[in-house]
């Protein structure tokens, strides 16, 4: 405890000492209040962290602690699920932007237990396509695809095949079939075909 409160004497805004605190007090919703940024990127900042130095029963109350008073997106869904020893129980929320190795190692593991996770593959595919790992990218989402239609997957196949792969004939077929596909209140799509 005395080394959280000397870290947020030295800086208020440590919100890995906030973390601490919100661990120790319960107070999820004061935490949650100094986030000015997305939850659930500031969470996965947090949990890299700790789970490097294992504190995953950490990471469990505080994942659970903020999803209490606010919605989280996929990744986090999966962090809590893995640390658990579970399967993803609720279809993921939000909008998810995986890029940590430690998120990468959380989805390979929810995929070699469920091969049939379309959302995990997808936001896999998302991570390496990312991480400049085109190929592996593409495979993934072509793996995702074979689950199940999904205008996302898509939508990345597109853009991927258009960017890395300079095949417009399929960029375009694949743009197609996200723009056939996507819920009526999506606006990306119209804009990007």
């Amino acid at each position: 405890r005395a080394c959280w409160e000397k870290a947020l004497r030295e800086d208020r805004l440590n919100l890995f000492a906030h973390a601490f605190v919100a661990l120790d007090r319960g107070d999820f919703p004061s935490f949650c209040s100094l986030i000015k940024t997305d939850v659930t990127q500031v969470l996965m900042d947090i949990a890299e962290v700790l789970a490097e130095a294992g504190l995953y029963g950490e990471i469990r109350a505080l994942i659970e602690g903020v999803a209490r008073y606010k919605p989280l997106n996929a990744v986090a869904q999966y962090v809590l699920a893995d640390i658990a020893g579970t399967a993803v129980s609720a279809a993921p929320v939000g909008i998810a932007f995986p890029s940590r190795q430690y998120e990468e190692v959380i989805l390979q593991r929810a995929v070699a237990s469920n091969p049939n996770d379309a959302e995990a593959q997808y936001l896999l595919g998302c991570l390496r396509y990312g991480k400049g790992r085109y190929e592996e990218g593409i495979a993934t989402f072509e793996k995702c695809l074979a689950l199940g239609e999904d205008y996302r997957v898509y939508r990345n196949l597109a853009a991927a095949y258009y960017s890395h792969r300079h095949d417009k004939k399929t960029a375009l077929a694949y743009m197609k079939k996200a723009a056939a596909s996507a819920p009526k209140n999506e606006k990306q799509i119209t804009f990007e075909v």
